[in-house]
């Protein structure tokens, strides 16, 4: 089309001195957000934000839902993901995870407990990856020395190796894995 579209403009609204977890302090936050929705002559706001007011946030939407039907709220990226191995580390809860990071040495007692539950994020993360890696591989071990590939599966198992090598060289994946059997 002829027509030339403006440019996005991206700004930070007043800051709102007040703390951040007191329900009235989110109650405003929300109204502000809906105010700047219908000045931009938008039909929905989405708004990102840390746990603790997420929390303060769902519950003020739930009890005022006509009012806010036109706002999503989203827990932040940092926040899912301490959620996401929080999640994992319940779901494995005495499966001998805590114990196999002890004995391998990788951390103590506590602090296996600890990221288990995704805390500290870092060596939750770190934690995460070497677990995810570990199992994987004894896994492949295990499928290896029982199967007996098709040509299909080779081929399929070659993808996957070139996908995980493409993400180990641009530095997404930091892992020694490979599919590929020895």
């Amino acid at each position: 089309s002829s027509q030339r579209q403006q440019p996005t403009s991206i700004g930070y609204l007043p800051i709102i001195p007040e703390s951040p977890t007191k329900l009235s302090t989110v109650y405003d936050l929300l109204h502000r957000s809906l105010k700047v929705t219908q000045q931009l002559q938008q039909q929905h706001c989405i708004i990102t934000m840390d746990q603790a007011v997420y929390a303060k946030a769902t519950e003020i939407v739930w009890h005022h839902r006509d009012v806010f039907q036109n706002i999503t709220l989203r827990l932040g990226a940092f926040h899912t993901a301490c959620a996401f191995m929080a999640a994992i580390g319940k779901r494995f809860r005495g499966s001998g995870l805590c114990e196999l990071l002890t004995e391998a040495g990788v951390v103590g007692p506590n602090a296996a407990k600890n990221v288990l539950l995704g805390k500290p994020y870092n060596r939750a993360l770190r934690m995460h990856k070497l677990l995810c890696e570990a199992l994987l591989q004894c896994n492949l071990q295990a499928h290896d020395a029982q199967a007996s590939y098709t040509d299909e599966q080779k081929k399929d198992l070659q993808h996957l190796d070139e996908a995980i090598q493409a993400l180990r060289t641009s530095g997404i994946y930091d892992g020694r894995c490979s599919v590929l059997p020895s």
